[in-house]
């Protein structure tokens, strides 16, 4: 059945989804999500009315529930507001503000517009704004904190990054005269050219709301406003920073017209912001349009001002670049970076790292990493092309639960002898029915001790549905 019958009301599904959540944890929550399409929202909701991730703190904003969860933290009451919270709100108030000055605004229609503003601000990628290192747990006593003024470093330079973040011109160009003077407002290496602001951006405590500007536009690839912002910097040498910045954060976001715009600097010798931006980046162009600018300097040893390297050492140098490069495009299941990278020169075979008792060990297998997140073609094209099935492979397939993923890595040949066991344990654990048959019936017969140590989690765990499976076969 796909989800509760029509007759059930909505306010019994939202209770029975909020009591589940919170007897079965986020884990078997998240799972809800994935057994019925019609029971997404109700499981998603169910996991913020809970208050679960005040518990279990959100460590990866960049996942479907993020924007949800930001968006319940600023409607709570103000007095239960961390004070970065509270200049989020504020920032929406003035540029709601500054929208509607030349109209008339009813009370109801300004608040939908605010709420409207900080819905758009929540979606925003926080990996172009930082992670949100300031979003604490809501306090459970009321306490009283100093009010936000307008005139408060953390606020003014919220303003110009929320403008930045939404594309919004003329606020943009309303808010820059106040910052010419102090571009480390804008990006984060510069330098305040006033007293009071020098001491106060000295302070490690100090962290902006939103990001820095410049960043931000050239991650959302906001090619007018990050011409704006660069030309409010006069001084060179600060300028050429900003840029940097921007080349770093135009990578990570794959934006080929504000990376365009930040690279007019001319580099010469090793260059930390070209070699991160190859790192950070998933797009072919990109890559392609930094490469040339720093292939024979991937590695600064010292020497890269005074002597240069061999073709042969720089060759050396980028297939290992390239082939690490490959490594994490499987990781990612990025097909089309993988083979771009062989055609430059690097590596598709199998390259093993050290720190062999990580528990992520598995990972360090090429098909490892690709079965990892479930990536089918990528895992099929690594196999055609003579990659190797690691002792983990399977078992990290099995974990993720992409049955094509699991069934390929079979038709390639592997056995019992690549830890059947925890492959087993991992989709008992993770509910994949659809696997755990296909492993069952692939391994038949199956070792008695390995059945049974699946089935032993299976009760444990009180996952009814997959102890029957193993029952069944049994």
């Amino acid at each position: 059945m796909d989800g509760f019958a029509p007759s059930v009301p909505p306010e019994l599904t939202r209770l029975i989804f909020l009591e589940a959540v919170k007897a079965r944890g986020p884990k078997r929550a998240v799972r809800l999500r994935l057994v019925s399409r019609s029971w997404n929202l109700e499981a998603t909701e169910a996991l913020l009315e809970s208050d679960i991730f005040d518990k279990w703190p959100m460590r990866n904003p960049v996942s479907p529930f993020w924007p949800k969860y930001l968006m319940r933290q600023l409607r709570r009451s103000e007095s239960l507001l961390s004070r970065p919270l509270r200049i989020l709100r504020q920032v929406a108030q003035r540029t709601v503000a500054f929208r509607t000055r030349t109209q008339e605004t009813d009370h109801d229609t300004y608040k939908q517009l605010v709420e409207e503003y900080l819905w758009e601000i929540c979606q925003v990628d926080p990996r172009c704004t930082g992670l949100p290192y300031w979003l604490e747990t809501p306090p459970l006593e009321l306490e009283q904190m100093d009010p936000v003024q307008d005139s408060d470093l953390e606020f003014k330079q919220a303003m110009l990054a929320a403008a930045a973040a939404t594309n919004d011109l003329a606020f943009v160009q309303e808010l820059l005269p106040s910052f010419r003077d102090f571009p480390g407002l804008i990006y984060q290496n510069g330098e305040y050219h006033d007293e009071d602001y020098e001491l106060q951006s000295a302070q490690p405590e100090f962290r902006p709301v939103l990001g820095y500007p410049i960043e931000t536009a050239a991650f959302q690839g906001h090619v007018k406003v990050l011409s704006m912002l660069l030309g409010t910097i006069e001084n060179p040498l600060h300028l050429e920073d900003a840029r940097a910045d921007g080349v770093l954060a135009a990578s990570r976001g794959n934006q080929i017209g504000t990376l365009e715009l930040c690279l007019k600097s001319t580099y010469k010798g090793y260059s930390d912001a070209l070699v991160n931006a190859l790192r950070e980046t998933t797009s072919v162009a990109v890559f392609d349009r930094i490469f040339p600018l720093c292939k024979d300097l991937l590695i600064d040893d010292g020497r890269s001002h005074w002597k240069s390297r061999s073709q042969t050492e720089n060759m050396r140098l980028q297939s290992e670049f390239l082939s690490d490069q490959f490594h994490a495009a499987a990781g990612q299941g990025n097909l089309d970076m993988m083979k771009y990278f062989v055609q430059l020169g690097g590596s598709s075979r199998c390259v093993y790292h050290q720190d062999s008792d990580l528990p992520t060990g598995y990972l360090r297998n090429h098909v490892s990493i690709a079965a990892a997140s479930g990536n089918s073609e990528v895992v099929a094209y690594l196999l055609e092309n003579g990659g190797e099935i690691g002792r983990r492979t399977l078992e990290a397939a099995s974990m993720h639960g992409n049955a094509d993923c699991v069934r390929i890595i079979l038709d390639y040949g592997a056995s019992q002898d690549v830890n059947i066991g925890q492959s087993l344990v991992r989709t008992v654990e993770r509910e994949h029915e659809e696997v755990l048959r296909l492993l069952l019936h692939s391994f038949a017969p199956l070792d008695e001790e390995r059945w049974k140590q699946a089935l032993d989690v299976a009760r444990k765990e009180g996952l009814l549905s997959m102890a029957g499976v193993l029952e069944e076969h049994n």
